[in-house]
């Protein structure tokens, strides 16, 4: 029967996420929806080998979810690990592994400074699995701290890893050979083998897109590089999908084909190349997806096997689960099978109702958005909508430009490196590549195409799907076509906005480790508003010690939190003062988030590090305000702010913070920067009467500020503190949570509970939630 395994696949599936969720409510619904489709799906047989194949599956889920459990303990300090030289990464002066414990079935992962730029080279040609003996200390992984913040912590327990190792020395690193007897260690070595050849290639730009294109390196790639790319929505065509291996495929064929072998010998030789590239491409999920299910179309079509290709995705789809369960939460999983299948179910449809070949294209790139929308932003919170046309027009640049010449290159570094006629291929390519990002870099500069949407809330992401679903339906049937289409734009309305337009309001103390950064969200999309960017202390480095991939708090905390809010645009951003911690990430900020306005003590320009950052946001048509006490925002009739500090120019320096009193919720708050016990004792001076209900405490709970005379005359009843995880200053200062207590202050702190929130309605008090307790 056509298509009969989509069936066992999909209810394999639902039984996979609602094991591995912990039995989630939702999951439960979807498992359950599909059991009862089943029963009067009025075909035994289905039922049959559905309830069979989706037993065997889950028995291998909850086997695979109860070993996954660690075997140490932290107390460990010294180590002999297995290091597979695939996951090995140096990137500047970080070195970064995964090291299977000899003697037990367990991962962690281990981090090592690099001392000197010899050691990184010895590091970056390692090519042969390792034996390592490591002295260092095992910590737990993090938590996501921030709300929808990447769970680091998650992701490696997916991975059936449980710690990490901060090597404090190495006392061996033995490379050893694998036998004849473990291929699959020897098709890695092969891997390794090859890029040491690829690496040859006398541009670093070329031979990164061929590990990128052909062999799934795509962080090879530099990261502006992949990010104009993603701001596009081009990010598939750097790694490999069906497109690539189609292509592969065509091209061999093509080949064996001229030198006169059959039809037969070239499929039976293309069912033996294919799961070796597989292992040459590093079986990623979306290389094990295409490989797979061309492997089963081509072992089909070559012994006249009925299969059909949503038959060969099912197949492959059970074997991915039963290989490893947890890849249902990876991004590139859930991409992969969906679009696939989409793909498959209505090429047809599309074909049929529309005849012109553009058209269809276009039609096909819109439903292909549609249906990872929900995916994308659940897990970016945005999209690219012009993915729609640049698809369309960049797809022939890599399937008759890119492709063929890499693939040619690959093959002539392996005999003709050293040619002149190589070398001038390789430049033309290098020529041909410049100007495709030149064209890239040139798209993105004309503005962002980018559709901030926020963590979706799931009752529109159901909608967008019903309603998606609805669309393709009515394909066929013109009169209803219009109800089809009105739905989807609804549905699609919704979801691009509603995270933006919740009728709560919030303020967010975000955790941005050492540093302070506090988000003001209003009521019904009203506005938004930043105190302070947090950042990160720089220290000049040696040029082989800085990292391509940016882990600043920009781009790990700050930018994710405020796109998962739905925040596309800050009415205004308000710095205390000057130093790093406070406005070091406003650059990368403004980079990702439109900033209307920016808001700053007057003398704060006079800091060497705010004064460079104001060159580059003039640039930007931002407004610039230098405040002084008395300055007053009232964007509507639940918001108050007013700067009651500084009351003279300063320097950007701690005593120079600007303190905002603010009317939020119910409640009076008061945003102090880093002003010290001088600075207080002028606040008190000046507004004798002034009394709140929640204090930012100053300087990170520091010695320095909160003094005994500024709580007792404030009387807050709640206290924040912002400050990093084992921070190096031992902020906040025991003396200061003393003193604290000592006045019946309620205390929330970033370094112990994660990001604060406090929701509100109106100007009716809300309540405070943490994101870890």
């Amino acid at each position: 029967m056509k298509n009969f395994w989509i069936f066992p696949a999909l209810f394999s599936l639902t039984l996979v996420v609602f094991c591995l969720t912990k039995f989630h409510w939702l999951a439960f619904l979807v498992a359950l929806f599909c059991f009862v489709r089943l029963l009067f799906a009025g075909s035994r047989t289905i039922f049959l080998w559905s309830f069979l194949i989706g037993s065997i599956t889950i028995c291998f889920s909850l086997s695979i979810s109860w070993q996954n459990q660690t075997t140490i303990n932290d107390k460990k300090t010294n180590f002999l690990l297995d290091i597979n030289p695939n996951t090995i990464k140096v990137d500047g002066e970080q070195l970064q592994f995964y090291g299977k414990i000899v003697g037990k079935d367990e991962m962690i992962v281990g981090f090592y400074r690099l001392k000197s730029e010899e050691e990184q080279r010895f590091w970056k040609k390692q090519q042969s699995y390792l034996i390592v003996k490591v002295d260092g200390e095992l910590t737990q992984p993090e938590n996501n701290r921030n709300f929808a913040q990447f769970n680091y912590r998650q992701f490696l327990e997916q991975k059936k890893c449980h710690w990490l190792l901060t090597v404090t020395d190495f006392k061996q690193v033995k490379p050893y050979s694998t036998s004849f007897w473990q291929p699959l260690k020897k098709v890695v070595e092969l891997r390794q083998m090859l890029l040491k050849y690829i690496a040859k290639v006398p541009s670093e730009k070329v031979s990164s897109y061929i590990v990128a294109l052909l062999f799934g390196g795509g962080n090879e790639l530099q990261e502006e590089t992949r990010n104009h790319f993603a701001k596009l929505g081009l990010v598939h065509l750097l790694s490999i999908s069906g497109f690539h291996i189609h292509y592969l495929i065509s091209m061999f064929r093509w080949i064996l084909l001229r030198l006169s072998l059959s039809q037969e010998l070239v499929s039976e030789l293309l069912l033996v190349v294919l799961p070796i590239y597989g292992g040459l491409a590093g079986w990623q999920t979306g290389v094990f997806r295409a490989v797979l299910m061309s492997w089963l179309l081509l072992f089909a079509r070559r012994y006249q096997l009925p299969l059909s290709g949503l038959d060969a995705l099912s197949f492959t789809l059970i074997i991915g689960l039963w290989i490893n369960p947890y890849q249902i939460f990876s991004v590139g999983f859930q991409l992969s099978y969906l679009l696939t299948a989409v793909l498959l179910l209505t090429t047809k449809r599309i074909q049929e109702r529309f005849k012109r070949p553009i058209t269809k294209e276009l039609v096909i790139s819109f439903i292909m958005l549609i249906a990872s929308m929900p995916i994308l932003s659940y897990s970016f919170y945005e999209f690219s909508w012009i993915v729609i046309v640049t698809t369309f027009l960049f797809t022939p640049v890599f399937s008759y430009f890119l492709l063929p010449s890499l693939s040619i290159i690959t093959i002539c570094s392996l005999f003709i490196v050293n040619s002149q006629f190589f070398y001038w291929v390789v430049k033309f390519v290098e020529i041909g590549i410049d100007w495709l990002e030149f064209v890239i870099y040139k798209l993105n500069s004309v503005g962002s195409f980018m559709i901030i949407v926020g963590r979706p809330k799931l009752v529109f992401s159901s909608g967008l799907v019903i309603s998606s679903i609805l669309f393709i339906c009515t394909l066929e049937r013109r009169k209803l076509q219009k109800i089809g289409v009105i739905s989807l734009i609804i549905s699609f309305l919704l979801f691009s906005y509603g995270r933006r337009v919740e009728a709560s309001g919030e303020v967010i103390i975000l955790d941005v480790g050492q540093g302070d950064a506090i988000l003001i969200k209003e009521a019904f999309g009203r506005g938004a508003y930043l105190i302070d960017t947090g950042g990160d202390l720089s220290f000049k480095k040696a040029d082989w010690q800085v990292r391509q991939k940016k882990t600043t708090v920009a781009v790990m905390k700050l930018i994710p939190t405020l796109k998962a809010e739905g925040i596309s645009t800050l009415k205004a951003v308000f710095i205390s003062h000057g130093d790093a911690d406070h406005m070091g990430a406003l650059l990368e900020l403004a980079q990702e988030i439109k900033i209307e306005k920016l808001i700053f003590p007057q003398g704060t320009e006079k800091k060497q590090l705010f004064k460079n950052s104001l060159k580059q946001l003039a640039l930007k048509g931002i407004e610039f305000q230098p405040v002084l006490a008395g300055e007053v925002w009232q964007p509507s009739n639940y918001l108050y702010l007013k700067a009651l500090y500084p009351s003279k120019r300063g320097k950007g320096e701690n005593n120079d913070s600007l303190v905002l009193y603010g009317e939020i919720g119910g409640l009076r708050w008061l945003f102090t920067g880093d002003i010290e016990a001088e600075g207080e004792a002028e606040l008190v001076k000046n507004y004798p009467n002034l009394q709140i209900d929640c204090l930012k405490v100053a300087h990170h709970g520091s010695k320095s500020s909160t003094s005994e005379l500024f709580i007792q005359q404030l009387k807050p009843k709640i206290a924040l503190i912002s400050c990093g995880l084992n921070n190096r200053f031992n902020h906040p200062n025991p003396e200061i949570l003393h003193r604290l207590k000592k006045q019946e202050v309620k205390l929330y702190r970033t370094d112990l509970e994660g990001a604060i929130h406090y929701r509100y309605y109106g100007n009716h008090i809300g309540t405070f939630t943490t994101i870890l307790n």
